[in-house]
């Protein structure tokens, strides 16, 4: 039986019922503070979050741009840059604005916040500890994961400053970093086609310091998973993926809500138990034949969080719901969505116009864009017509004409 959405009790019975009787308290409304707040993922958690009750405390980087326009937002020195510097007022914001949880939606803070653990004055923290994250999003560490507790996983080498640790597979592969982040070679995994462009990539990380993965490229039928797990509930929504960007090599980029093989749900759940994880998941299965490969999981919102927002799975409020030990209402009847990402796509579609070798047709690609217009069923994201987004391209461009 395939699954569309998933939603299970973990705990017995007898221990559940004392902890549903409890009165939740509504009139002092809990605060969160969200950590990086621009396209893609963060006006949706905002709105998200503010609509289910909760107070919110927008932060995103002194650098970036691409922040709300419409509301208050701090700003925080660069978790890369200047990770000191970050902790401190991230707990002194925690201290003097009664945080009660923090949600981190950046990479590089997820990593961070997991491995310094700062003294947040009581807030809970939507993320992973520092062993949580090393065995799920450290991707040399999730294929040991992975065989611990029998999932499948792509065929991996970690190439090292020392040299490799096996033989490399043959090109065509993935080639990708071992730690994933928001800002550098940390960022770019890539398809290398032959022999010289794996060699190449591999330098390339080298020499930004980041080890690198190669991994046997899988050809088949993709798959990416939203989930929450709490102490008493696992609730996921599956995704069947349609286009990816950059091609072959990235993240999601078209997709839409569809029955999941049961494979796919029974490992999520695997993983996160074997860890002992509370919090927001965002993963990607590739299926060969009727074998599933887990290659790729974030302990956090992933990008395409409008997709489950849009269809009625609220994954940022039962994200925090989970951290603070809240019950989450029972799920409502789901709608189907087609998420785009309307900013990669748009690309796409004129590389297209353009005709450019390996792009797709530009009619079904022109379709795809022209129906989160028209329809919503789909969701473009971001939002064409977004004031943040529109100034944030801007700000890029500018910066590219003056380098």
């Amino acid at each position: 039986m395939d699954v569309f959405i998933c939603s299970s009790n973990l705990a017995a019975p007898a221990a559940a019922a004392p902890h549903l009787e409890e009165p939740v308290v509504t009139h002092v409304a809990p605060t969160v503070l969200v950590l990086w707040v621009g396209h893609r993922g963060g006006p949706w958690t905002i709105e998200s979050l503010e609509r289910s009750g909760y107070r919110v405390v927008a932060a995103h980087p002194d650098e970036e741009g691409g922040a709300p326009l419409r509301r208050e937002v701090l700003r925080y020195p660069s978790p890369t840059a200047d990770p000191e510097g970050f902790l401190r007022v991230v707990a002194e914001w925690c201290r003097t604005r009664a945080i009660d949880a923090v949600l981190p939606i950046d990479e590089d803070i997820v990593r961070l916040l997991a491995e310094r653990r700062p003294d947040l004055s009581g807030a809970a923290v939507a993320g992973p500890t520092a062993a949580q994250y090393e065995a799920l999003c450290d991707k040399a560490r999730l294929a040991e994961t992975a065989d611990a507790v029998g999932v499948d996983h792509p065929v991996t080498v970690e190439v090292g400053f020392d040299g490799p640790a096996g033989d490399l597979p043959p090109a065509p592969c993935i080639v990708k970093p071992r730690i994933s982040g928001s800002h550098g070679a940390q960022e770019r995994p890539m398809l290398a086609r032959t022999a010289q462009e794996r060699d190449d990539a591999v330098r390339t990380f080298l020499a930004a310091g980041v080890p690198a993965l190669l991994q046997e490229q899988l050809e088949g039928p993709r798959w990416v998973g939203h989930c929450v797990r709490s102490a008493d509930q696992f609730d996921f929504l599956g995704f069947r993926v349609e286009r990816d960007y950059p091609r072959d090599a990235g993240p999601a980029s078209i997709m839409h809500t569809s029955a999941v093989p049961p494979e796919v749900v029974a490992g999520t759940r695997r993983l996160l138990d074997h860890v002992g994880y509370l919090g927001p998941c965002s993963l990607s299965f590739i299926q060969v034949g009727d074998r599933f490969f887990v290659h790729d999981v974030n302990l956090r919102l992933g990008a395409t969080v409008a997709a489950s927002i849009r269809s009625g799975f609220d994954i940022p409020r039962r994200s925090v719901d989970a951290v603070l030990g809240r019950p989450s209402a029972a799920l409502p009847p789901l709608r189907r969505v087609r998420y785009v990402r309307f900013d990669g796509e748009l690309k796409e579609l004129l590389r297209g116009l353009r005709r450019r070798p390996g792009a797709d047709d530009p009619v079904w690609l022109g379709r795809a864009i022209l129906s989160g217009v028209v329809s919503r069923r789909t969701v473009l994201d971001p939002p064409p017509f977004s004031p943040s987004w529109a100034a944030r391209s801007l700000q890029r461009r500018a910066g590219r004409l003056r380098r």
